[in-house]
């Protein structure tokens, strides 16, 4: 029994060793590395870049019912529209049936003809 409660509290231990900095990581609010005092070595690319916005996309334009656009009908229609290709014939390989005769059909003979003798010479005696 005291090894089990030892056990457990050496594993309880390991683990908050372990986990404790992660969770103190994750709970880190993003802006709080802002805040912190750094040197110009120790500054990671984040810390510098908390107060820039992210590159906006540019604008997709979807044609539509209700939009206008300068494309002509066709090319919208062969812009979305994927090419269909035909499929390609494979060629598998055609296993050979007679695996049996080829390799095991003399062996089988053979002990089958073994123990038909055998069964022969208990019979008779």
């Amino acid at each position: 029994m005291d090894l089990l409660v030892l056990s457990f509290v050496a594993g309880f231990a390991l683990a908050t060793l372990i986990f404790w900095p992660m969770l103190q990581r994750a709970q880190r609010q993003p802006g709080d590395s802002a805040k912190r005092t750094t040197t110009a070595c120790s500054a990671t690319r984040l810390d510098h870049a908390a107060g820039a916005e992210p590159p906006k996309p540019d604008p997709v334009v979807v044609a539509g019912p209700g939009h206008d656009t300068d494309l002509e009908a066709e090319a919208v229609a062969e812009a979305s529209v994927p090419e269909r290709r035909e499929p390609e014939p494979v060629e598998m390989p055609s296993l050979p049936t007679d695996l049996f005769a080829q390799r095991y059909q003399a062996r089988f003979n053979r002990s089958r003809g073994r123990l038909e003798r055998l069964r022969a010479q208990f019979n008779d005696q």
